[in-house]
């Protein structure tokens, strides 16, 4: 199959950056991005510029209206209005390449796996460009860049952590729904399943994690955790999450490399593939050292924050 209908790498590369450079999360991602008949995901990109023109408009305007005189201001609004359109621009470009990976896939000339690949490629974009839109709302409405600390403040009532969060987990749950599905059809060798269920777990992982911050943001906003401790303990969701995700991607290498090894001795794969899985191991079991390091940290900030001699300071 030719590649014409895709876009041009480095249009994209450059796109991504440019989004993700903006994006300070730490995990990705609620719920499955679920599309109804595949027709009606594709939004006319007109109607999407046209909203983020929108905003562009007004957004001088509104700053006035607030009464905000700083250039800093500005400048931030400026910046959130060419991370918006950037992501506009993106979705329209992806929607407009899954319309035509459907069209392909209905006459049967693509397979499942890219038409899934296409779908993922297009949830993420319309994840990304709702991110960048709650950003410029609340830039607008504060002033100042947007804040994803676990503990910070409502912004004029709204609370922009956890709509980001919702949002972030999307691409992620529709991932796993698809490897969900994928794994139930695969009918490759050991060492194929091993690793779409080692993907699986990690997803159902990072998800679970994105979940527990939304958790404990909502408890900090009804006062039961403070400031610190809601950081901290956001800190170590994901550093827990980190490192089973290392432990579960160590155990799968170890296998991996039981398999390497048998066939070196078997003289079916040379010495530099054995060498080249020896590091791999090496570097897994080196990271999980760094994973419970870290983890051993953020306790021992936890316990000093939780300790009366410390509430009294």
């Amino acid at each position: 199959m030719t590649t014409s209908h895709l876009p041009d790498p480095e249009f994209v590369r450059a796109l991504e950056w440019e989004i993700c450079s903006a994006q300070r999360r730490q995990v990705s991602l609620d719920g499955r991005c679920v599309p109804g008949p595949r027709r009606g995901l594709f939004i006319k990109g007109s109607v999407v510029v046209g909203l983020v023109s929108m905003f562009l408009g007004g957004a001088a305007t509104y700053a006035v209206t607030r009464g905000w005189n700083s250039a800093n201001a500005e400048l931030l609004i400026a910046k959130a209005e060419i991370f918006c359109e950037l992501a506009a621009v993106k979705l329209q470009h992806v929607q407009e390449r899954a319309q035509h990976i459907g069209v392909l896939f209905d006459e049967g000339l693509v397979n499942r796996s890219e038409m899934e690949g296409v779908e993922l490629d297009l949830c993420h974009a319309e994840s990304d460009s709702r991110i960048q839109m709650l950003n410029l709302e609340e830039v607008q409405l504060s002033g100042k860049s947007p804040n994803d600390s676990l503990g910070v403040s409502l912004v004029a009532g709204r609370d922009f952590v956890s709509e980001r969060l919702e949002l972030e987990r999307i691409p992620m749950g529709e991932r796993l729904a698809q490897l969900q599905d994928r794994s139930k059809r695969v009918v490759g060798p050991d060492s194929e399943r091993e690793a779409m269920q080692c993907e699986i777990d990690a997803l159902a992982l990072q998800l679970r994690a994105v979940d527990e911050r939304i958790a404990l943001r909502r408890e900090f906003l009804i006062g039961r955790l403070s400031q610190l401790e809601v950081e901290l303990r956001g800190m170590r969701v994901v550093a827990n999450v980190q490192r089973q995700v290392i432990a579960r991607q160590l155990e799968n290498t170890k296998k991996q490399y039981q398999r390497v090894e048998e066939l070196h001795s078997r003289g079916v794969i040379p010495e530099s593939e054995l060498s080249t899985n020896e590091v791999h191991l090496h570097s897994l079991e080196l990271m999980l050292r760094v994973a419970d390091l870290e983890l051993q940290m953020i306790d021992e900030k936890l316990a000093i924050s939780l300790s009366p001699e410390d509430s009294r300071r």
